[in-house]
């Protein structure tokens, strides 16, 4: 996934802001993840955080919207429009983490297990969310509008549960995606994206076969223990899982 084209504009921004998320990054072989989180009335923020937006078209309507990343991968946006021509609402929340495998033998083929689910609703004349998990061999997109043709075929929500993938090598940088965005506008409307419950790993019994392969990932994220990663990290998994003593997860 790393050299394909990004289905959204404001996503190839990633890899350009990735070296000034840690300070730890210019020492790290594997590149810093790249966050972009923006609402509509607010600004844009290049790493984790929450930001809200508010604007009125005089007074003929008003729009809020509110978008989070956090460490663990988990993202979301929300917004909502009210009156016969608000200001438009619109919001993204968007993570790109880095990682290679690493072990023994370059050039070897070491298959990952993935999990996370995606939900998005809308509703109004003119209301869509998108909630995207992209990874090395792979994806899940959801979608929801109220309009006709933006979703095409794709659920409104859906999981990925424990999925395993192979076109992986040793030594070999790739990167997963979390994406969630928004857009309500004409009318009173109403739109919503979430992913979280991310977690990727080398599959345990190829593992157990297989020992002194590990993940190498990212600055900027949270490992399995709960600790932030500083430069780079590594382990068996990448577990992104909330704890609740960290209030930007």
């Amino acid at each position: 996934m790393l050299s394909s084209q990004l289905r959204h504009p404001a996503m190839t921004a990633a890899a350009a802001i990735a070296a000034a998320l840690s300070p730890c990054a210019s020492h790290a072989a594997v590149p810093a993840a790249g966050i972009e989180v923006s609402a509509a009335g607010g600004t844009t923020i290049l790493t984790t955080g929450s930001v809200t937006g508010h604007a009125c078209n005089g007074d003929m309507g008003c729009e809020s919207t509110s978008s989070h990343a956090a460490a663990n991968l988990n993202v979301s946006t929300a917004g909502e429009t009210s009156g016969s021509n608000p200001a438009n609402a619109s919001g993204q929340a968007l993570i790109t983490v880095f990682y290679k495998i690493i072990g023994p033998a370059a050039d070897t083929v070491v298959p990952l297990v993935i999990s996370g689910s995606a939900s998005t609703s809308a509703a109004g004349p003119d209301a869509e969310g998108l909630a995207y998990i992209e990874y090395n061999d792979g994806a899940l997109y959801t979608c929801s509008s109220t309009i006709a043709g933006p979703c095409g075929t794709e659920p409104s929500s859906g999981s990925l549960d424990a999925v395993v993938f192979t076109n992986n090598f040793s030594d070999t940088l790739y990167d997963l995606q979390v994406i969630a965005s928004g857009s309500s506008a004409l009318g009173t409307g109403k739109f919503t994206a979430n992913i979280s419950g991310i977690t990727l790993a080398i599959e345990p019994t190829w593992l157990a076969s297989n020992p002194g392969y590990r993940l190498r990932f990212s600055a900027g994220i949270r490992v399995a223990d709960g600790t932030a990663s500083c430069g780079q990290g590594e382990g068996i998994e990448i577990k992104l899982s909330c704890d609740s003593d960290d209030p930007e997860r």
